[in-house]
């Protein structure tokens, strides 16, 4: 325990057997500056009760610093307090404290543990970033916000605890946090932000809160071990690349709220085998199930008007597809590769087949189109070798322009 000298004329300091002196703190003295103790080299600190303000980053870039306890009462723990103190492994601070910092503990790559405060209100942007060591985190109950990349790439998070009063996972939160296996979300949230999950490849399943309206931009890119995912009744959009690279996910059940699908969504989600889409949407994304190689089977809506670019380029294992006769456009490239697709009927809707449309679907026999059909993009059927004469005069035209 680090013993406080009680009185000397020059100076006011703190001194540990166990990590020798700590750096002096001027007698009189309420304030540590900005960086004033950047570049001591004392192993712990103690800030007495008596002090009043600490600056940003006072004892940033510390690397020989194991130990820190702040006493005195403040509510504020600064940006980049501890920033760098990469043999940082025991922190104390006051149950005063309501708002932790900008990268207030970033890089302290062997802190384990911290208690955090029962009355915390606010955790800014990358406070923890970079704490490899970190493994459990309870965050308090009082918390109701959260800064972008708060828990970014801590290694070796394994759970988390979150407060019920959040109503937003912040962007890139828990970006490479790749031993995270557990997490409950809590019903208050309504948005899951940009990457705020990317690579988290441990986290086998989760369950998404009732509440929630978005999914944002790669929200579970890369979470390579997540096997299913039930979205809410309540979640119109669902951003791009959201779900792309779960190389696990088997089933996604999409919602019948759902009104904006992006841009690559499940791009290369090798296993996923099983997707339900519901009549509410008009489009399928370009790169939506792009590299689905396990997609055997997809029902199409009613609802649907366009099958956008590389939508189903690459599902290698898809065997038939009904194409709903509301459909207007399919997309280049919508189908290339299918290679196990035999039949394609296209309704009465379909207006234009764009290039290279079923380029590569080498198991494809039959292909049926309307009498309204005018045109058809060079390529459209480029690969096809297995396609039974007669052909319909489009396709074959299409064919010899490739």
């Amino acid at each position: 325990m680090d013993q406080m000298h009680q009185h000397n004329p020059a100076k006011m300091s703190c001194t540990s057997r166990r990590f020798g002196p700590a750096p002096a703190l001027p007698e009189g003295a309420r304030v540590i500056g900005e960086g004033e103790f950047a570049h001591t080299p004392a192993r712990a600190v103690v800030v007495p009760e008596w002090f009043t303000c600490i600056g940003d980053g006072a004892f940033a870039g510390r690397r020989n610093l194991v130990r820190a306890e702040i006493r005195c009462p403040i509510e504020v723990i600064p940006d980049k307090l501890f920033k760098f103190c990469t043999a940082l492994n025991e922190v104390i601070v006051p149950d005063t404290v309501r708002v932790v910092g900008k990268d207030a503990f970033a890089s302290c790559w062997r802190l384990k543990e911290i208690i955090l405060p029962p009355w915390l209100e606010v955790i800014r942007a990358r406070a923890f970033e970079d704490c490899g060591a970190l493994k459990l985190l309870v965050i308090p109950g009082s918390v109701r916000r959260i800064g972008t990349a708060a828990f970014r790439n801590c290694v070796s998070m394994q759970a988390v605890i979150m407060p019920a009063s959040l109503e937003a996972v912040s962007n890139e939160m828990f970006d490479g946090c790749s031993s995270l296996e557990s997490i409950a979300i809590p019903d208050s949230v309504i948005e899951i932000g940009s990457s705020a999950f990317w690579g988290c490849r441990a986290l086998r399943a989760i369950a998404l809160p009732a509440a929630l309206k978005r999914i944002k931009y790669s929200a579970f890119e890369s979470c390579l071990a997540l096997e299913s995912v039930i979205i809410p009744d309540s979640t119109a959009r669902i951003g791009d690349r959201a779900f792309a690279h779960c190389d696990a996910l088997k089933t996604a059940v999409l919602p019948a709220s759902l009104e904006d699908f992006g841009e690559g969504a499940f791009f290369a989600c090798h296993s996923l085998e099983t997707v339900v889409i519901p009549g509410t949407l008009r489009s399928i994304s370009p790169s939506a199930f792009e590299g689905c190689r396990s997609l055997r089977y997809i029902s199409l809506p009613d609802s649907l008007e366009e099958i956008c670019d590389f939508a189903f380029c690459g599902c290698h294992s898809l065997e038939r597809v009904a194409i709903p006769n509301s459909v207007r456009r399919i997309g280049a490239r919508a189908f290339c590769g299918c290679e196990s697709l035999r039949e394609v009927v296209l309704p009465d809707s379909v207006e234009v087949v764009e290039p290279s449309a079923f380029a590569g679907c080498r198991s494809l026999e039959t292909v049926v189109v309307p009498d309204t059909l005018h045109a058809v993009g060079a390529g459209a059927f480029d690969g096809c070798s297995k396609l039974r004469d007669p052909l319909p005069a489009v396709v074959e035209e299409s064919i010899m322009a490739s």
